[in-house]
């Protein structure tokens, strides 16, 4: 399904091959309609963030993302089929291309609500050649209850911390603690710390995310999650970023702190995803 404004009907000859346009990204969807635009994050109530990877026009990690949503408490079990049916009416027709699908649900007018937003897979900050960290100073609040690890709208720390990230250094990844002063998280990713031979990721029952990657490497590898203060970051003999879409990148620098070279566990890491994955 694509939007009523995007022409694909026009045919071209190549070498005498007739070939369709590629329909032109991003493309947006609302309640499972194509349209032009979507409102901003701050229009939808108890709003709930997913950010995926679609690859050949399947997402490996959709039960993760299903899973997260669920844990939420705020996505009702009759919505589950609907909005899985809309994404993937969404992607068909995109299966040479890989995708970064930005997916939001929650309320809009007392109503209940769902949008999709489908862009190329771009680099980002997280590139294959290494992530380059920031410290940032805005701190992420520790919960008084149980940490969910969902991912919401309510931005406001994470933006806060990406203003602060400096631009005469390229693009650049921001590290978050908590007000504890532990690392918890980058600001579109997990943490995952060589120490030894173990992989160590930060203990998350107060504040951050629990990415869906992070999830996947639990069921396939031993990841001790622990608390993590940034000395045990500096000494990792290894640094890694983990996300949904771009699977395990090699951090190759903490600014003002130390850098570090893609090693052989984040390799075998890289190629676990990419053999399991995509």
């Amino acid at each position: 399904m694509k939007a009523a404004d995007h022409d694909t009907s026009r045919v071209q000859q190549r070498s005498g091959v007739p070939t369709v346009p590629m329909a032109p990204l991003p493309l947006y969807f609302q309640n499972g309609a194509a349209v032009t635009e979507l409102p901003p994050d701050h229009s939808i109530s108890n709003g709930l963030l997913e950010t995926m990877r679609c690859q050949g026009g399947n997402l490996p990690l959709w039960p993760l993302h299903l899973a997260r949503l669920q844990r939420s408490g705020v996505l009702p079990a009759d919505q589950l089929q609907s909005l899985e049916q809309g994404i993937r009416t969404a992607v068909d027709g995109l299966e040479d291309r890989a995708l970064k699908l930005r997916l939001r649900y929650g309320r809009m007018g007392g109503d209940r609500y769902w949008d999709l937003t489908v862009s190329e897979l771009d680099s980002g900050p997280l590139s294959a050649q290494g992530a380059t960290l920031f410290l940032c100073k805005t701190r992420l609040l520790t919960s008084r209850g149980v940490n969910p690890g969902c991912k919401t709208l309510s931005r406001k720390r994470y933006n806060l911390a990406a203003a602060e990230l400096p631009s005469e250094c390229g693009p650049c990844e921001g590290l978050l603690m908590d007000d504890s002063d532990q690392v918890i998280e980058t600001l579109h990713g997990n943490i995952l710390l060589r120490q030894g031979s173990d992989w160590v990721t930060p203990d998350l029952i107060g504040a951050g995310v629990r990415g869906v990657m992070r999830d996947w490497l639990h069921s396939r590898i031993p990841l001790l999650e622990r608390p993590c203060s940034l000395d045990s970051v500096l000494q990792a003999q290894e640094l890694a970023v983990c996300n949904s879409v771009r699977g395990i990148v090699p951090v190759v620098e903490l600014l003002g702190f130390r850098r570090w070279r893609p090693g052989e566990a984040t390799q075998n890491l890289q190629r676990l995803v990419a053999e399991g994955l995509w």
